[in-house]
């Protein structure tokens, strides 16, 4: 019988399609199932970026391989933020293990269900589910773990504070921290068991590979039921235009550095092979891809048939089962997408050839036209597509447009812009989403005798959105600034704890170039950094992060400095009075660094799991209060 595949996530609109392609089995039934799976949560940007910044995945534009995980968000400390399959695990408890780490419990805010348990020492997870299944994540001593490097305090002690861009190749300073640990196995009550193998990249971090390895790449190689069958997976090399090259710092004595940790996929998944439980060869599964771009021509005038190499995207377009002599076993899975194939009208992309063929069109920017051809030049709008049967479809550019089943049926997907109900969306929203943002359906606070007014949104870059508020007099001789943060907990909270914070500031501009408040965001926390025209009103940092000990609740901590504001008005031209010619502020991973360019002051601060730890350059003071808001 035919199968029509569907996969519209009801709760936000996005298509997700698992694919099972093959089912494992052991003694007793017990086995695994080998699948991938597609979605469209961030296409958008993905298909406006050219590959030097937003590479496809091993299987394609859209694509990716089911394969279970546990993702660390922070700089190797127990106090980081840790996913399972992107979900939050929240910490329990913990105790010493007797040998310098420690044992830590956590459970999931959706399914507590699980049994989830943490060894620091040996670095493995194992996570027991309502079955009595073990899951093992991680090793020491394997391919389970993916690496990363950090570096120690500057005098050598206290936490590893620093994990992002280097030079510094010393290995005495640096430590190594695991990033992400991938499902080893899985065992049941019995004692059977499935094994998981990965390949995995690494390079040295420092001078002429002075310094630790850290990993650059990871890849599923082979599923093994214990006493059943087992699958192998092969991979080719991708073109070397569909990722960017690895990042070097070149010294001037004439030394190499890898100083950027970058992580790249430089392969793709070609095919998979099924072995009984003989080691026998049984079936291939075989990967077919095009690209996004290919079938397209473009006016002589442009540079766009150069360019369009760095925005082609790989397309996975078919799955072919054979048996090991080469004949099908069933007719492949064949995908086809909006925008791609040929362009005869039969493939209705003639409506998106003419606007690429204009000179209108600028193939790296993207910005004359929106993916479903919305706002292109006069003449050039799609038309809604219409099959043989009549049915009308909404194109979207680069996006999944039909299946064909090995059964034969055939499913079309239509898209539409989603309905901006900002009070409801999660935490998956695109950029395109972020940038619609509609203020005026946003209620100020209530505050008494403060009329808020100038809303601003500084969207964080794991799921929470900050708003800020002026008051639009003066309220107790200073005018006010109001700050609330919401994060997406299956639906939008407000989560400070007494839901907004306020404080006064000595003025304040609607244009935010000329503004004298700057706000950050960071992943898990944002930096407020209050100044003034006024060399009389002492400025200040406010930092909120998420508290470690009450989850779903955030915190805050203030920090005076001694930066003069009067001094810019005096130091700097008058074409110049953009905040960022005055002060800059930079976030890293659980960094945050606040450079004063006229007096050549830095302020530092470094998330140790529970607090900020301050470093100051030059002699600055500052002092700190701590309000658990």
């Amino acid at each position: 019988m035919a199968k029509n595949i569907q996969g519209v996530d009801l709760s936000t609109g996005k298509l997700y399609i698992p694919l099972t392609l093959a089912s494992l089995s052991g003694p007793n039934g017990f086995g695994e199932t080998f699948g991938i799976q597609y979605s469209t949560l961030g296409l958008p940007p993905l298909i406006r970026t050219w590959n030097q910044d937003a590479p496809t995945g091993t299987l394609g534009l859209g694509w990716s391989l089911t394969t279970p995980s546990i993702t660390r968000l922070g700089n190797g400390s127990i106090y980081d933020t840790f996913l399972l399959n992107g979900q939050k695990l929240i910490m329990t408890s913990y105790v010493s293990d007797g040998e310098g780490g420690y044992n830590l419990t956590f459970v999931t805010a959706v399914n507590s269900l699980l049994q989830i348990n943490y060894q620091t020492t040996a670095e493995i997870w194992t996570i027991v589910d309502s079955d009595g299944i073990t899951y093992t994540y991680g090793s020491d001593t394997t391919d389970h773990t993916q690496y990363g490097v950090n570096w120690q305090s500057m005098n050598g002690q206290g936490p590893n504070l620093w994990v992002g861009t280097s030079i510094q190749s010393d290995s005495s300073n640096q430590s190594q921290y695991v990033r992400i640990w991938n499902l080893a196995s899985k065992t049941n009550i019995y004692g059977q068991q499935v094994n998981y193998t990965y390949s995995k990249s690494s390079l040295n971090v420092g001078k002429n590979s002075q310094g630790l390895m850290y990993d650059v790449s990871s890849y599923l190689v082979s599923i093994n039921v214990v006493g059943g069958q087992s699958l192998q997976l092969f991979y080719q090399e991708k073109g070397t235009w569909e990722y960017p090259p690895l990042r070097s710092n070149y010294e001037t004595d004439g030394t190499i550095t890898n100083a950027y940790q970058d992580r790249i996929e430089t392969q793709y998944l070609s095919s998979a092979q099924l072995y009984d439980e003989l080691g026998q060869l049984q079936n291939i599964i075989t990967f077919g891809y095009g690209f996004l771009w290919d079938n397209f021509s473009f006016s002589a005038s442009t540079d766009n048939t150069f360019n369009s190499s760095m925005m082609n995207k790989r397309l996975l377009t078919s799955i072919t089962v054979t048996t090991p002599d080469g004949y099908e076993v069933t007719p492949p899975h064949t995908f086809d997408y909006w925008g791609y194939g040929n362009t005869t009208a039969e493939n209705n992309n003639d409506g998106f050839q003419a606007y690429f063929n204009s000179t209108d069109f600028n193939i790296m920017t993207m910005l004359n036209g929106a993916l479903d051809g919305s706002g292109f030049a006069t003449g050039y709008t799609l038309e809604p597509y219409q099959d043989a049967s009549g049915n009308i479809y909404n194109q979207l550019f680069g996006h999944l447009k039909n299946i064909q089943s090995p059964e034969g049926a055939l499913t079309w997907y239509s898209y539409a812009e989603v309905s901006q109900n900002y009070s409801e969306i999660g935490s998956d929203f695109d950029t395109q989403w972020q940038n619609q943002l509609d203020l005026t359906q946003i209620t100020p606070p209530t505050t008494s005798g403060i009329t808020w007014t100038c809303p601003r949104p500084f969207w964080g870059p794991d799921g929470y959105l900050v708003i800020r508020w002026y008051s639009e007099n003066k309220y107790n001789d200073n005018y006010q600034m109001c700050i609330v943060v919401y994060e997406w907990l299956g639906k939008w909270v407000s989560v400070l704890p007494s839901s907004s914070e306020t404080f006064a500031i000595y003025d304040w501009e609607a244009n935010p170039i000329e503004d004298y408040q700057v706000i950050t965001t960071g992943t898990g926390f944002f930096c407020v950094l209050i100044t003034s025209s006024s060399s009389d009103f002492q400025g200040f940092v406010k930092i909120f992060n998420r508290n470690p000990n009450l989850p779903g609740q955030w915190q805050s901590n203030s920090y005076s400095y001694n930066i003069n504001a009067g001094e810019y008005l005096t130091k700097l031209p008058d074409n110049e009075s953009d905040m960022s010619n005055r002060v800059e502020v930079t976030i890293g991973n659980n960094i945050i660094s606040i450079l004063d360019k006229v007096a050549l002051n830095l302020y530092a601060f470094g998330w140790n799991g529970q607090s900020w730890d301050v470093t100051t350059v030059d002699n600055t003071t500052l002092s700190s209060s701590t309000s658990s808001s």
